[in-house]
């Protein structure tokens, strides 16, 4: 098996050699962390499913997880692909990985072969559904069923014992192995790939033969060291009926301390405070929540916060601080857990993983149900930047020049009494039914922070696309963007896209990967599809207003956060009152 593995690595490498000297390596950077213990544990969760990651340090010192090295030709087609199938963040992209430093992953320096595994899997007893609730899918984990044989035992015995396994033992392995940070897919009771290159990877850092099939022995000792793990962290189900939650804690160094409407609050001296997030709401509740939350005592400033109408998650950290965010609107209920530590806390990784896969919803009750008030300190919170008054509707629009003009969707604006360019009154100069299309001039013109550059070239099918929108209105402070890909060729100066918008969103620019305007999203009814102006029927409209879009040059793609920065520069938020 091992001169097998041997063979193909030296095959593959011979491969790839030739064709990484054609033309430069490009990664895809999928996160970063701000520790080392944080990155391995997440380098361990990828290479779980992926078989080329590498981690480095970067010169701010956190740490990057990043896939590859590709061919740079190849490296946008391969992260396309990963960003439909949902098998990488939203927001990884494609770097030239000048700025990575020390390799800490894998260990050996040089390309990662994929390991080769060549007894098949076999199927399982029973198909799972699909939706599986991650309450009924995570049961008390069992003893396993079958005794421990010597480290010797033939493969054959090895799958036989696995077969024989029940549907409580397999999922209490998927849960062990997605504890030790080495499977990251779905708790379904199914052994299929993604779980046989998690056992694949432990038996790796074990220095067992790797076969991606667990001796008896083997699983017993990947059983027996999660539940030491778990006995030493209290791993325990709390149902907080007021709150409506039911998730998995680590009782042993958090315990029950108040509830403070919205929060149900548990604390300790272990340097960990877990707190419960239960109210009734909706997307503009939402978008205030978030910033409560943000101004939470424990929670550090910056980090990644990725904001939609179903949620957020917020990752941040300040010397020794940590933060962990993760709220969800169903139903009309906003629930969640902010989890902040210090450097007193244990390796967080464990813990983290079961309550996101533990957390569920058991009731319509929230904490609203307690009747209590909030108190000074929460009332000033929710009310802080709160309008009087709420528009009747909200758009985006695009900066064209340093007089302020401002683009946006006709409808948009259309029979508005009063609209208003971020705070700014504004009035129509122009407006056309036919392109769909009005130009704005405010009356006291804010200076735009940034004035957009316009891409002409036109757009291929696939490609991928951001919409810089106010999904929620001027109430967010900052346009979100929304990831999508060009559905079919431009018809007529307008382009087909796959894109969820809201109704907010429309007027918003649509932006490349080197943050260049390539058109301008119209309202839609159509769940999932959006419409789009091309750059070439936008340009042609503004001429006759004696509006010259300026051109964008071919730059590099942006990271993510270039990208939002530069969104945030050339749009604001657009409002209709009547």
């Amino acid at each position: 098996m091992r001169k097998l593995i041997g063979v193909l690595m030296l095959m593959g490498a011979l491969w790839i050699a030739p064709a990484l000297q054609a033309q430069e390596p490009a990664w895809i950077q999928v996160e970063a962390q701000p520790s080392l213990r944080a990155a391995e544990a997440r380098a361990r969760t990828y290479a779980a499913q992926f078989a080329d990651v590498n981690g480095f340090r970067l010169p701010s010192g956190w740490y990057a997880i990043a896939l590859g090295p590709y061919p740079t030709s190849d490296a946008a087609t391969r992260l396309q692909s990963l960003l439909q199938d949902r098998r990488v963040p939203a927001d990884a992209y494609v770097v030239d990985g000048d700025a990575f430093g020390q390799r800490f992953w894998p260990v050996a320096t040089g390309l990662r072969q994929p390991l080769v595994i060549d007894v098949p899997p076999p199927e399982p007893a029973a198909q799972p559904s699909e939706e599986v609730s991650a309450i009924a899918a995570a049961p008390e984990r069992p003893v396993a069923s079958d005794s421990p044989a010597p480290a010797t035992e033939p493969l054959e015995e090895s799958l036989r014992h696995e077969a024989l396994l029940s549907r409580e033992d397999r999922i209490a392995l998927q849960e062990a192995l997605q504890q030790a940070g080495f499977y990251r897919g779905t708790i379904d009771a199914a052994i299929g790939p993604g779980t046989r290159s998690a056992m694949a990877a432990w038996q790796a850092a074990q220095g067992h033969e790797v076969t991606g099939v667990l001796s008896s022995a083997q699983r017993a000792a990947l059983l027996g060291a999660q539940a030491e793990a778990d006995a030493a962290l209290g791993l325990a189900r709390r149902r907080d009926e007021a709150a409506g939650i039911e998730v998995i804690l680590p009782t042993a160094l958090v315990q029950f301390d108040r509830y403070d409407p919205p929060f149900a609050r548990y604390g300790g001296d272990a340097g960990v405070e877990i707190i419960l997030v239960s109210q009734q709401g909706n997307p503009q509740a939402l978008a205030g929540l978030r910033d409560q939350i943000r101004a939470l005592p424990g929670v550090p400033a910056g980090g990644r916060d990725s904001f939609d109408a179903a949620g957020f998650e917020i990752e941040t950290a300040e010397g020794a601080r940590r933060a962990h965010v993760l709220v969800r609107l169903h139903d009309g209920a906003i629930r969640g857990y902010v989890v902040t530590w210090d450097d007193r806390a244990p390796d967080m990784a464990p813990i983290l993983a079961a309550m996101r896969q533990s957390f569920a919803p058991i009731g319509p009750q929230t904490l609203d149900d307690l009747g209590a008030a909030p108190s000074d300190e929460m009332r000033a919170a929710l009310l802080e930047g709160v309008a009087e008054a709420a528009p009747s509707r909200s758009a985006t629009g695009v900066f064209l020049d340093a007089e302020g003009h401002v683009l946006t969707a006709a409808a948009a604006v259309a029979a508005c009494t009063r609209i208003s360019v971020d705070d700014a009154p504004a009035v129509i100069s122009a407006s056309d039914t036919a392109t769909g299309l009005a130009l704005l001039r405010p009356e006291a013109p804010p200076p735009p922070r940034r004035t957009a550059g316009w891409q002409r070239l036109p757009l291929e099918v696939g490609a991928p696309i951001v919409a810089a929108g106010f999904s929620l209105g001027a109430a967010m402070g900052l346009p979100a963007l929304t990831r999508g890909i060009v559905a079919a060729p431009p018809e007529e100066g307008r382009q087909s896209l796959r894109l969820e918008m809201l109704p907010g969103d429309t007027g918003a620019p649509l932006l490349d990967g080197t943050g260049a305007v390539v058109g301008l999203l119209l309202p839609t009814e159509t769940a999932g599809a959006s419409l789009a102006i091309t750059t070439a029927a936008v340009e042609s409209w503004l001429e006759g207003q004696g509006i010259s879009l300026p051109g964008s040059g071919t730059g590099q793609d942006l990271s993510p956060a270039a990208l939002a920065e530069g969104a945030a520069g050339i749009t604001t938020p657009v409002s209709c009152w009547n």
